[in-house]
């Protein structure tokens, strides 16, 4: 008898899902989770689970990882749709032995779970090499990326901050007791060694893979007069650029 996990932020969905499953032959019990957190405490016992790529305080990678460490013989699907393709790379990384859509009918499940738990792969081989590279892939250009953000100085990464909250030129001039011009030129050189070229495209840039770089030994960031401190829409952030300039090369910086 199997006892199976379904990890799935959507209650509908995954409460669709679960009747799905305990109408197979074989199946003992069904458990559910919203979220990667309420997870945790189910892993001891399960025999495979069908983990929802994306959640809402994480991946399904992690989840993955943990359940072969509480049992290397569990077995994970991964639930995911088309615009997962970075979740499920990471949980193949992390053990994942096959990817299904969350729509998937019962005898899709049912086919699903017998191969699976009869060892054998629902995913062929060579997919799962090419989610297993597009994860290195990923990995290598996280590294690379870190490695950006860490060559920044530390007044060019409260610049970057103060970008990533919001803040206008002006506003940060003067809570950091700078000058106008200087602050745009530790802009202009924060975005080359980022290599990008627009300021949305720093701050999405930070937004992705810098928040716990960016924290380090940039000091506090007084609140500015109107008190905007939370990370702005895409929309908000657009309207950060100034007019195209006609050269993006570093410059020396002053007071």
């Amino acid at each position: 008898m199997t006892r199976v996990l379904l990890v799935d932020a959507e209650g509908l969905r995954r409460e669709g899902v679960a009747e799905l499953v305990r109408q197979l032959p074989g199946i003992e019990a069904v458990v559910e989770a919203d979220s990667v957190a309420a997870a945790l405490p189910l892993l001891d016992g399960v025999q495979v689970a069908l983990v929802r790529a994306l959640l809402p305080d994480g991946t399904g990678s992690g989840l993955v990882q943990r359940l072969s460490r509480v049992n290397p013989k569990a077995k994970a699907l991964v639930l995911a749709g088309v615009g997962d393709r970075h979740a499920v790379a990471q949980a193949f990384a992390a053990g994942a032995v096959g990817v299904l859509a969350p729509t998937s009918g019962r005898a899709a499940l049912a086919q699903a779970l017998a191969t699976v738990l009869a060892g054998g792969a629902i995913t062929p081989p060579h997919e799962v090499v090419a989610w297993l590279r597009l994860a290195a892939r990923e990995r290598e250009a996280d590294r690379a990326a870190r490695e950006r953000l860490a060559d920044l100085t530390r007044r060019e990464r409260q610049v970057l901050r103060a970008l990533v909250q919001g803040w206008r030129d002006q506003e940060i001039a003067e809570h950091l007791g700078i000058t106008h011009q200087t602050v745009r030129t530790h802009m202009v050189n924060l975005l080359g060694k980022l290599g990008v070229t627009t300021r949305l495209q720093g701050a999405v840039f930070a937004l992705r893979y810098g928040a716990d770089v960016l924290d380090e030994g940039t000091g506090a960031l007084p609140i500015p007069a109107n008190g905007r401190v939370t990370v702005p829409r895409l929309a908000d952030l657009r309207r950060l650029d100034p007019p195209a300039r006609s050269q993006r090369q570093a410059q020396p910086v002053g007071r």
